[in-house]
């Protein structure tokens, strides 16, 4: 363990890849376990609140030319350093190895699941998903997709689950920031510089990234109170926030009207075929919200 001094925070404990994976098996194993689903679909996840970050840096690709290969890219990212919490703990590292490194050193010592949140899972995915794409085959891995781009979800090697804050809050990391009183340094990285694992950052820079994590961790701890005193749950389980913001809604309409007779029985007349779902799809674009009939008939 390292203690860092940085401008806006004071004296930090920053944990390596190493020590890492003792927290996250330490602070699991401390939790409350929680079993959800049934049968085959039963899986047991742990009490904690987990966040993970990415800095990146773009360079260019040396061997660009469209003329040979118009499908190649002229930029291309890489990960510089990384950045992630468990239960208010630091962790920081250089090469993104190291992360799943430790990953997989905690994996074999746990028997439920850790859920790691990460703002904006799309941009982290589409940069690591060599990472998470192997071990799909045999089943070590699992992604569900919302679109062709952005995971919903991500599970790696059973272990843990990573799941996107901001769709479950539908707002950018600054503005959940300054909802719960702990600001995002903003301004202070500047990315036009190109950086790899070997640059040196400055006592700001280390500050960002320390920032980037802990405003999760402090909203994931307060989501997960304030939703269990909402439905009244004498336990606070982390696993029972909602993959997205809709999520609340749904829940709602399940607890007031899918599980009473009556409602189920207009679910049953209301239930629609393939043929109808067909039928009807073209003409329900984007809800309540983001649709207009002069425009999509």
């Amino acid at each position: 363990m390292e203690v860092i001094d940085l401008p806006e925070d004071g004296k930090v404990r920053m944990y390596n890849y190493k020590e890492g994976a003792r927290l996250i098996v330490d602070r699991a194993l401390r939790s409350t376990k929680l079993v959800k689903g049934k049968k085959e679909r039963k899986r047991t996840y742990y009490n904690v609140v987990m966040a993970f970050d990415i800095e990146t840096t773009q360079l260019d690709n040396l061997n660009y030319n469209p003329k040979r290969d118009p499908k190649q890219i002229a930029k291309f990212n890489i990960t510089f350093c990384w950045q992630c919490s468990i239960e208010g703990c630091f962790i920081f590292g250089r090469n993104i190895e190291e992360f799943f490194e430790m990953l997989d050193t905690a994996a074999d010592e746990l028997d439920g699941i850790v859920i790691c949140y990460i703002h904006n899972i799309a941009f982290e995915y589409n940069n690591l998903c060599d990472y998470f794409l192997n071990g799909i085959e045999d089943r070590e891995n699992d992604i569900f997709f919302k679109t062709r781009s952005t995971p919903l979800y991500f599970r790696y090697r059973k272990r843990f689950e990573f799941r996107c804050s901001k769709l479950l809050t539908s707002k950018g990391l600054a503005k959940v920031g300054k909802e719960i009183g702990y600001l995002k340094l903003t301004g202070d990285f500047d990315y036009s510089v190109q950086r790899d694992a070997n640059t040196v950052l400055t006592p700001m820079e280390l500050n960002y990234c320390y920032r980037d994590v802990m405003i999760l961790d402090k909203f994931l701890h307060k989501e997960r109170d304030d939703y269990c005193r909402i439905t009244k749950k004498k336990v606070c389980h982390i696993c029972h926030l909602p993959y997205t913001k809709t999520g609340y809604v749904r829940q709602d309409t399940q607890k007031n009207f899918s599980y009473k007779p009556a409602g189920r029985h207009v679910l049953s007349q209301t239930e629609l075929s393939e043929k109808k779902y067909d039928d009807i799809s073209p003409a329900l674009w984007g809800g309540y919200t983001h649709t207009n009939y002069r425009y999509i008939g």
